[in-house]
């Protein structure tokens, strides 16, 4: 914490002891060495001694000095740990890039010497590499941006086939959204990486007796329409997940936030290594998806398998 929050915040706490005439309290409060010392004294009360007004509100507003400075010395902790668990996450994609990287040049080297002999060697080839107009984005290249602005994305509607979050996931005798909620929409665009939005549909098989309304017995995949509006226009979007088997199966635009008409329908599986040599649409492992300029953009997504999440619920029997 700013040491000097807490300088000041005693410094206010000593004054108002001296303006009530305690000044050794004000004194030992403002002359402490410890400046994270807590600033409520307990004493022992006397069972038939009459209690002082006075005396319990300047006790009340001891605890609740103490408990700010708790309070703000946790808000600081929490942000100290999300910093530190962002940068790891970052660190951690680098590594997991440079292998992919790799790998992905090892690929190319087989499959080249694979029809062409005289191959031996295969090298990456980054910007620096490169003369003229252009620029990349975490080494992905594209034309040369002549004018950027910043801009608030907000997501204004989500519409599927099946429910927002994680509520029915139930894993170590605990529900997932206790610990994690994947239900806020803002975490879509709060450009965190350690925040995150789930969209769920829950598939079961029709033997099953212990049923609730949001189950389906078909096989039918996990579709989401996520509806996107910018301040100021925007041609360019990047989906970050790190999950294999999600789909973006339409994308559409609009001028007017009514009416839609459709750009890219070729589906972009983002996390699926083989997809790298079959869609020439999109970049590999990028997560960028390209459209006309527009203030309304509409995502359709879908899943292309399930998980085995252990799915949970409580339920009255009605007939007991």
């Amino acid at each position: 914490m700013d040491r000097s929050f807490v300088k000041s915040l005693r410094e206010v706490h000593a004054a108002k002891y001296a303006e009530e005439g305690n000044t050794e309290r004000a004194r030992e409060i403002a002359t402490a060495e410890n400046p994270y010392s807590p600033l409520f004294k307990p004493r022992e009360v006397h069972p038939e001694e009459e209690p002082s007004l006075d005396e319990l509100n300047m006790f009340l507003s001891d605890i609740g000095h103490d408990l700010t400075i708790v309070n703000k010395e946790l808000a600081l902790s929490g942000d100290k740990f999300k910093s530190l668990m962002e940068d790891t996450k970052l660190r951690l994609n680098k590594v997991q890039r440079d292998i992919a990287i790799e790998e992905e040049r090892l690929r190319d080297l087989n499959m080249l010497c694979g029809d062409h002999s005289e191959f031996d060697t295969v090298e990456t080839l980054t910007i620096d590499d490169f003369e003229g107009g252009a620029s990349d984005i975490e080494g992905v290249f594209h034309a040369v941006v002549v004018e950027d602005a910043k801009t608030r994305l907000y997501v204004t509607d989500v519409k599927g086939n099946g429910y927002e979050g994680n509520q029915y996931v139930y894993k170590n005798k605990q529900w997932l959204s206790a610990i994690r909620d994947t239900t806020d929409r803002n975490h879509m665009t709060d450009g965190s990486l350690s925040t995150a939005f789930e969209y769920s549909r829950i598939n079961a098989d029709e033997s099953e007796k212990a049923v609730f309304s949001l189950m389906n017995f078909d096989n039918i995949e996990a579709e989401c329409a996520i509806t996107l509006t910018a301040s100021y226009p925007i041609s360019m979007v990047q989906v970050l997940s790190d999950m294999e088997d999600i789909i973006l199966k339409e994308v559409s635009v609009s001028d007017d936030g009514a009416v839609y008409r459709t750009v890219m329908q070729d589906e972009i599986a983002f996390n699926k290594r083989e997809e790298i040599y079959r869609n020439q649409s999109q970049t590999f492992g990028s997560g960028i998806i390209c459209f006309p300029a527009s203030r309304y953009v509409k995502l359709l997504f879908r899943s292309d398998g399930y998980t085995d999440d252990k799915i949970a619920f409580s339920y009255y029997d009605a007939k007991m």
